[in-house]
């Protein structure tokens, strides 16, 4: 048994247990089958569920022992580099721009909270406030204290005695018994069983809403952004950073994909024009994942591609891992595994290349942690009808200019169509086939047009184009410093476009004024309900639906909280009770509510979405009752968008 083959076995394994067993997105599906059978108790369903994972687990792990030992692959995970000051010597200039990119976003730090990165700190905060419940009220100390020392302690034994590679070379053994012994593998689903049976008895129960904080997207992000909340606490800074981190490694891992075809001045401006696109530099500071899903569309192409380029098996495995990993960040990577088959079945399988029946078999492994999710999940809804829809095909394009600017879009245009007609390497090629196939993603989903975010897909391919066509083009100037001046000013354009604030109605900035992402002073507003109102007096929060992360700072101590002070809208049930939009006040009365604290941002211009028109709707109606039925007792503003709280009429003396 190779040791080697053993490391990668274990990754999926430790990913499958982590993702499915530890994550507990199991608790709905248990909930599903007593509500469809109303027969069948909670202990049984959350056996049968456990049953059938192990099942899965067990049948997934026999198929990947069989599919790894076919492949003979030489070297570790990790490949350490051995002369660092050499390395960075050579890859000084990615640094530079690196750097510059941190240098530039030092401002965008300094906003406190933005609302569109709301919903990605929620989830992980649910999970986050459940633990916290328990662990640091033990000692009465706070959770972070212990995160610390843990992973201080995790360090220290690593750096004194190794001991990556004694758990690693342990648990070779244990699979290498796993593979060869049936009374091992029997003993193994047996334990296995009964330990998930117990784990999933002692989890609390939660109903088919509770759980949906668990359900609606893929563990990954919201593990990372929950050890961030553990190390941090809730402030959103730790997330932020995370995502700025990813945002630098999506750079680099775009540098060396480039340099596997190009030369290192075509890898370089390819980097450079990925940092300061627009989008990406806007989004590289906030919470949202999408920082973290451009990291691993670009960590994927760049083993995928390294494959093709050097024939070592050992990156296509990668691949598999990283396409499976990164699934479970956000489902949109389904595309990856895709475009990823796709191509080598395209590329090598016609051909029949050597080895290509093995090549198409590991590729198939990230499935392991990719069907059960999908059963788990809640998937976008695709609408198969906008593919023949003239308007809807149009509106990422639309979308896309509205975001770099007309000179860069055209350009962008025109290098597209000349790239894929006039280079035939893989780089090219492969890139080509991951803008389609995310422009048709986007296309297909329901409300993908209202998103710019997930645009962000689509700028690896726009950077690696662009790079290639401006090299091009200065090969054909004849002139030493052709390039320099041609990627300086398509930089420092790229850089203008960024920072300067908005030039015009079609140009997106780093403020970033016209969709789904608005800065908010939440924190003054809080802090102000804290100093002002009585622990009894209730407060109505408007599409402010994850407040209860900004409380948690404000309230540190819960005992100061009443638990029922605050009532949040984005509910189903409260919302059919506040609409039509005269039912607010009588709602409120009824409710003993005494405040409202929302949004508003009147010089926003809100996509065709009908939440979002809910949203504005309400806010014109406060706004424009001002005096009548209810009373502003107070606004916070930064820049143009403000929190108003309101108070009720009848309520105030």
């Amino acid at each position: 048994m190779r040791t080697g083959n053993n490391q990668y076995k274990l990754i999926f394994i430790f990913s499958w247990i982590v993702f499915y067993f530890i994550y507990p997105s199991w608790i709905s599906q248990h909930s599903i089958l007593t509500n469809r059978f109303p027969g069948i108790t909670d202990q049984a369903a959350r056996s049968l569920v456990a049953t059938g994972f192990i099942i899965y687990f067990s049948l997934s792990a026999y198929l990947l022992n069989i599919v790894l030992n076919s492949a003979i692959i030489e070297k570790p995970v990790i490949i350490k580099i051995n002369d660092w000051p050499k390395h960075i010597k050579n890859n000084l200039w990615l640094i530079i721009i690196c750097s510059l990119s941190i240098v530039l976003h030092f401002h965008t730090f300094s906003y406190i909270i933005v609302l569109g990165e709301l919903p990605f700190l929620q989830q992980p905060y649910w999970m986050y406030d459940f633990i916290n419940l328990y662990w640091h009220r033990l000692f009465d100390l706070p959770i972070h204290y212990f995160f610390w020392l843990l992973l201080f302690l995790i360090v220290l034994i690593i750096k004194k005695i190794k001991m990556i590679y004694l758990i690693t070379n342990y648990f070779s053994k244990l699979i290498s018994q796993y593979s060869s012994g049936n009374i091992v593998k029997i003993l193994l689903a047996l334990a296995m069983l009964f330990a998930f049976n117990a784990y999933s008895n002692i989890f609390p129960y939660y109903n088919y809403y509770e759980s949906m904080p668990l359900v609606r997207h893929p563990p990954l992000s919201k593990i990372l952004y929950l050890f961030n909340f553990i190390a941090f606490g809730t402030s959103p800074l730790g997330p932020r950073i995370m995502q700025f981190a990813f945002y630098i490694l999506s750079a680099v891992y775009l540098y060396r994909t480039i340099l596997l075809f190009n030369d290192k001045e075509t890898a370089l401006s390819g980097a450079a024009i990925y940092l300061f696109s627009p989008i990406l530099f806007s989004f590289a500071s906030q919470a949202a994942v999408a920082s973290g899903t451009i990291f691993f569309i670009t960590l994927i192409s760049f083993h995928f591609l390294r494959f093709f380029r050097n024939e070592d098996i050992r990156d296509l495995v990668l691949t598999a891992i990283f396409i499976g990993i990164g699934f479970m960040y956000r489902g949109e990577m389904l595309i990856m595994f895709i475009a990823c088959f796709a191509y080598l079945a395209l590329t090598r399988v016609i051909k029949w290349a050597p080895g290509s029946l093995i090549h198409l078999k590991i590729l198939l492994l990230p499935l392991v942690l990719i069907l059960p999710w999908m059963k788990i999940g809640t998937p976008n809804p695709l609408v198969w009808s906008n593919l023949i829809s003239f308007k809807r095909l149009a509106v990422i394009a639309l979308m896309l200019h509205s975001q770099v600017s007309s000179i860069v879009f055209f350009l962008f245009l025109f290098t597209f169509v000349f790239i894929l007609f006039t280079r035939r390497d893989d780089l090219s090629r492969f890139f080509g086939l991951i803008f389609i196939a995310y422009y048709f993603l986007f296309t297909l989903m329901e409300y993908g047009e209202y998103n710019h975010r997930y645009l962000m897909a689509l700028y690896p391919t726009v950077a690696v184009f662009l790079s290639q066509h401006l090299y091009h083009i200065s090969q054909r100037i004849r002139w030493k410093h052709a390039f320099k001046v041609l990627f300086s000013a398509v930089i420092l354009f790229l850089i203008f476009l960024s920072m300067v604030p908005r030039t015009g109605s079609s140009l997106i900035t780093y403020k970033y004024k016209d969709f789904e992402t608005q800065y908010f002073p939440i924190d003054k507003a809080t802090d102000w309900i804290k100093k002002e109102t009585g622990y009894d007096a209730r407060i109505l929060s408007l599409y402010l639906p994850h407040y209860a992360l900004y409380l948690d700072k404000i309230y540190p101590d819960r005992a100061e909280i009443n638990q029922n002070k605050f009532i949040f809208s984005y509910t189903e049930m409260i919302r059919n009770i506040l609409f039509p939009l005269k039912n607010l006040g009588i709602y409120c009365r009824e409710n003993n509510i005494s405040y409202i604290i929302f949004p508003y941002a009147p010089n926003n211009d809100y996509p065709n979405a009908s939440s979002l028109l809910e949203e504005l709707a309400t806010m014109k109606y406060l706004h424009e009752n001002m005096g009548k039925e209810f009373l502003k007792v107070a606004d916070f503003s930064l820049e143009d968008n403000y929190i108003y709280i309101y108070k009720l009429k009848d309520n105030s003396n």
